[in-house]
């Protein structure tokens, strides 16, 4: 054995070293198959998001606020320990929209009178009446209330002059022996245009202060859905100069066709006067007033002309029967 050794000795280093080396390599292997603590594996967990605080999603709470113009829907996810979700609030708003009813037609048209009776003596010097509409108005609307306040003026205007011009006629007549007393003054009204947009009162008055005759006026109020008197100015997008040549240019053509109650200069004297006061909205057109002596004769009393809205649409800025 020692003659074996010594004559072999060197194979025997040589093969204890590739021996070392085999025994190295094989747990050099099983070292790295092995799961380290610090190696990065797959998670199910919810990915972590940066919202300066750390949440975790552990209970959800759905609160649903309802009011009567939105929804709101809110989704919240509470806090807790890592991993951590950010809150998501979702909302969705609903616009309700509720158009109200219109006021318009007008209902519940009732009449009223206001008498007049002024009296001296045990003598009658004016008496008549004023016959108007009043609007009931239950829910108390701000448009209703104007219109009423403004048909109320005009019933006063009509018993300041009763009380006024036509009292000075009746007295002067009385101290010549009252043989015309009394004077009086009745007015009636008609709903010449009730659409949903513009509500027209015409004032039809006969004044009787001695003479052979009453004279007739007029009076029209013309309102908007708003309660306001409506001016001619606001019905047309052409200047006043345009328009009045065409309403102008319109009588006259139907003057022309019958020409016997009016003036023979009533084209100039048309020219002079301005529609202002005159005039209302008719179902069929528009419609313009002029008292007697303005361009015919007293016994055509008011004489009225509808200008049909197809020869004026053009250059009007309202629809006045929509």
């Amino acid at each position: 054995m020692d003659l074996f050794i010594r004559k072999h000795w060197f194979h025997l280093i040589i093969g204890a070293l590739i021996l070392l080396a085999v025994i190295i390599t094989a747990f050099t292997f099983n070292i790295g198959h092995k799961k380290r603590p610090d190696d990065t594996t797959t998670s199910s967990a919810p990915p972590t998001t940066s919202s300066g605080t750390d949440r975790t999603a552990t209970t959800k709470e759905s609160v649903t606020t309802t009011t009567p113009t939105q929804t709101t829907t809110v989704t919240t996810v509470d806090s807790g320990t890592e991993p951590t979700v950010e809150t998501t609030t979702t909302v969705t708003t609903v616009e309700t929209t509720t158009e109200a009813a219109p006021i318009f037609p007008v209902s519940g048209i009732k009449s009223e009178v206001k008498g007049i009776l002024i009296e001296e003596n045990g003598k009658k010097l004016v008496q008549g009446a004023v016959i108007y509409p009043s609007i009931e108005n239950p829910e108390n609307l701000a448009a209703f209330d104007r219109i009423n306040g403004r048909i109320l003026t005009a019933v006063e205007e009509y018993a300041e002059y009763a009380n006024g011009k036509l009292l000075e006629i009746a007295k002067l007549d009385a101290a010549a022996g009252g043989t015309r007393l009394p004077s009086t003054l009745d007015v009636e009204y008609e709903i010449a245009l009730n659409s949903r947009s513009y509500f027209t009162v015409v004032f039809n008055s006969l004044e009787y202060s001695g003479g052979a005759s009453e004279f007739p006026d007029f009076k029209a109020l013309t309102f908007n859905t708003s309660g306001n008197a409506v001016a001619l100015s606001a019905v047309f997008s052409a200047a006043e100069s345009v328009y009045k040549k065409r309403i102008d240019d319109f009588i006259i053509g139907l003057i022309s066709e019958d020409p016997t109650d009016f003036y023979a200069d009533y084209i100039n004297l048309l020219a002079m006067e301005k529609y202002d006061g005159r005039w209302y909205f008719a179902p069929d057109g528009m419609v313009f007033m002029f008292k007697p002596y303005e361009i015919s004769v007293k016994d055509a009393g008011v004489v009225r002309f509808t200008v049909p809205y197809a020869a004026l649409s053009d250059i009007m800025k309202v629809n006045p029967i929509y």
